[in-house]
């Protein structure tokens, strides 16, 4: 008896081809990965052509395809925004490329109705990385819940539709997640880089008023990279030596967003004090800047994070510092370790924007934070 098809996987090619008896001589690729996969979709190419699919046959990668993108064919990115859900356009791309790279080419090829919370668990806990320096390496927590909270979209939009009755991915129990935490700067190490005489300090940033200002307002506020380059003249209270914002810089585009990362979950501003310097170092920036933006670059668009650590860097070499491996963002751990015990916890939450202590920004050593809780059992001001 004839073959109805035959397959072949060549070399460097992620998925399975196969050529139909009924096709001679054209290779059509699967959404495969494993021949046994390749084999459910042949067959379920073949039944949608004699017009035998039906609701009960609809595999995952027919159901998901494209379930991210701008074209929208489930509406999930519209009833988000009919709900007053607004996401940057960086949530539907990263979840697109989780259902690109990991959902689909382990289980597309499955029913929807075949997809079991076992299943979905035991792919979840086994995600291998891809890409260069990546590829067989194991996924964080972090990113594996990321792909399980992908998931669950999805099959909730397949119970909504009523292709299945149940979201097995809801089962899945997420993966307690170990932070690797960000290494802070120590207050010998910020003496260094921020030195009490203005020339000096002026000097460790490049003779550049602007770079200097950007990163004592880091340092001063604990604020993320973003929400400091957003900033605007009108954004500075002289008389409370204060600043505040409700706009950043989008990491991807390098465009002003009027929204900060906790905006969608109730904080939507960010307010923070300068230092008696920092205030006097912003008065002379305020003085020649041109437009309403601070951290505008003559005119060609607004500092980011790439161009802002390579400043970092050079203002560590110019003091000596060892920076090993410590970006920007580290100036945010640095601010919620230094003030935690000095201010009111309300007052430090207020300021990081958070709702509750969130302890991978804790870089506390022992012996600091014993002679912290000591001042502050006796009453004592911490200096």
């Amino acid at each position: 008896m004839r073959s109805k098809y035959r397959f072949r996987k060549q070399s460097g090619r992620k998925h399975y081809e196969v050529m139909f008896a009924h096709i001679p001589g054209k290779w059509i690729t699967t959404d495969s990965e494993t021949l046994e996969g390749a084999v459910v979709w042949a067959e379920n190419k073949m039944r949608r052509e004699r017009g035998e699919i039906t609701r009960e046959d609809t595999t995952l990668a027919q159901f998901a395809k494209d379930f991210f993108k701008p074209s929208d064919p489930h509406g999930y990115r519209h009833r988000l925004e009919r709900r007053n859900n607004f996401y940057e356009e960086d949530f539907f791309e990263r979840h697109q490329a989780r259902l690109d790279n990991y959902i689909l080419p382990a289980h597309g090829s499955y029913l929807l109705t075949a997809l079991t919370d076992v299943l979905i668990e035991d792919f979840i806990l086994d995600i291998k990385g891809k890409g260069r320096g990546k590829q067989g390496k194991l996924l964080s927590e972090d990113s594996r819940n990321k792909v399980l909270s992908c998931y669950r979209i999805v099959l909730q939009e397949a119970v909504r539709e009523g292709y299945i009755r149940s979201n097995p991915a809801k089962e899945v129990v997420s993966i307690a997640t170990t932070y690797k935490h960000r290494e802070a700067f120590t207050q010998g190490e910020l003496d260094m880089l921020f030195p009490e005489n203005d020339n000096n300090l002026l000097q460790v940033w490049g003779d550049s008023l602007k770079w200097a200002v950007y990163f004592c307002i880091m340092k001063d506020t604990g604020w993320r990279p973003g929400e400091v380059a957003g900033l605007r003249i009108r954004n500075w209270y002289p008389e409370m030596q204060g600043i505040y914002t409700e706009d950043s810089v989008d990491r991807k585009s390098h465009q002003i967003k009027h929204s900060i990362k906790t905006t969608r979950k109730g904080q939507k501003y960010k307010a923070g004090f300068l230092t008696d310097q920092t205030a006097r170092l912003l008065r002379a920036l305020i003085m020649v800047t041109r437009g309403e933006f601070l951290f505008d670059i003559n005119g060609r668009g607004l500092v980011y994070a790439e161009l802002a650590n390579k400043h970092l860097r050079a203002a560590a070499n110019r003091v000596n510092l060892a920076l090993r491996g410590r970006t920007q963002y580290c100036f945010r751990h640095t601010f919620n370790t230094l003030q935690k015990g000095r201010i009111p916890e309300a007052a430090r939450l207020l300021l990081m924007g958070h709702t509750k202590d969130r302890p991978e920004y804790d870089h506390l050593q022992p012996e600091d934070a014993l002679k912290r809780a000591l001042l502050i059992s006796r009453g004592s001001e911490i200096e």
